[in-house]
């Protein structure tokens, strides 16, 4: 074959490979079309079960507790003879989610003494802990609060007593040092416990020398004599 021949012929084949590409892409086409005719015919075809995707017949707004019931003819006929449908067998509440708007309120709170004083106050057989005993570092075991205090040690009170007639008559009271521990507050100083108890107000004191100031100028011998860890003297 000569070289105009040769070129000729492969001209004819490219030709004839991108008639047959174009023809192939054209039918693929045309049966796609098809197809998505099939499809759209299909679902016109057959609708939707009964009850399928059914919506309520309107909107709940609630947004509390929803009980849910199992549901039989039995029950429904005995629905109207019992009173109490929420006691029934089979119910089950859903619990209301709680809103972050409104949240729940906490319990109050005594910030006035540390949390080992108000368990010294509650229980009034609790014995101190063995960091105030001999050997120990007088260290609260809750706020690491230190009290100046040695084993035995008691503080003099002298209060009056009114009850006789008007007449003042001297009282002696020893106070404990379970007493002053249960008064500390937390970190520092202390407040007093009688005032907490049966006053309307609460005294704060810095140091110890200053509750026992208070105790003696601002108590009568009928609120120390009321304290378990106070005990009167017979002179």
């Amino acid at each position: 074959m000569t070289p105009s021949s040769s070129h000729s012929h492969l001209v004819r084949i490219i030709q004839t490979t991108r008639s047959a590409r174009a023809a192939s892409i054209q039918a693929l086409h045309m049966q796609y079309q098809r197809m998505l005719a099939a499809d759209s015919h299909m679902a016109d075809t057959y609708p939707n079960m009964p009850g399928a995707f059914q919506l309520p017949p309107h909107k709940s707004t609630r947004h509390d507790s929803v009980t849910r019931k199992e549901r039989s003819r039995s029950r429904n006929r005995e629905r109207s003879k019992s009173p109490d449908r929420a006691k029934r067998p089979g119910t089950i509440t859903i619990q209301p989610y709680p809103n972050p708007h409104h949240p729940k309120p906490h319990p109050p709170t005594n910030k006035l003494f540390c949390v080992y004083a108000r368990d010294l106050q509650a229980q009034a057989r609790l014995p101190l802990t063995d960091n105030y005993k001999a050997g120990g570092d007088n260290m609260c075991p809750f706020c690491h609060a230190h009290v100046s205090t040695r084993p035995g040690k008691a503080w003099e009170v002298i209060a009056d007593d009114c009850k006789t007639g008007g007449v003042h008559k001297r009282r002696v009271f020893l106070v404990k040092n379970r007493f002053v521990i249960k008064c500390h507050r937390e970190g520092t100083g202390f407040a007093c416990f009688l005032c907490a108890r049966f006053k309307d107000s609460d005294t704060t004191c810095r140091t110890v020398g200053a509750l026992m100031d208070h105790l003696w100028r601002d108590h009568e011998a009928g609120d120390l004599e009321r304290d378990d860890d106070i005990l009167e003297v017979n002179e």
